[in-house]
């Protein structure tokens, strides 16, 4: 075998082929790398989106709550307006609730939620409703 070289391997690729095939694996190695990061971002975001639905959720029903209490009598809404008064800071939520952005009285959609319920009759047996500071009395010293 004239013009070989004692060892060496027939079928040996050259340096250029070689580097081929690295940069081949490199490209490979780099698409899988993005498309890991592009599922961990899909999932992050699903985790803050499912966050933010259980954080309105409570916001709904801890504003739902505190409306009943007003309906019952339980909570005076001038308190509840009064509340809403330092707490809202853009214009638009504030005359929606306030009925104006700046000393509103309540917005109409307001005192329709507020509105104290009244009872069409007393249950059998029940002469009077008590008066909601009756309902938990606190302990005194």
């Amino acid at each position: 075998m004239a013009g070989e070289e004692l060892g060496s391997k027939p079928n040996r690729r050259t340096a250029e082929e070689r580097l081929e095939v690295a940069e081949e694996r490199l490209a490979l190695a780099e698409a899988a790398l993005e498309k890991a990061r592009a599922k961990r971002n899909q999932e992050a975001a699903r985790t803050r989106a499912l966050l933010k639905r259980e954080d309105d959720r409570l916001k709904v029903l801890v504003g739902a709550a505190i409306l009943q209490q007003c309906r019952m009598g339980l909570r005076e809404p001038l308190e509840v307006m009064a509340m809403m008064e330092t707490f809202l800071e853009r214009a638009r939520e504030r005359e929606f609730v306030l009925g104006a952005v700046e000393g509103g009285t309540g917005s109409g959609v307001f005192w329709r939620n507020v509105e104290r319920e009244e009872a069409e009759g007393l249950p059998d047996g029940v002469e009077d409703w008590p008066e909601p500071e009756n309902l938990f009395p606190v302990s005194g010293d």
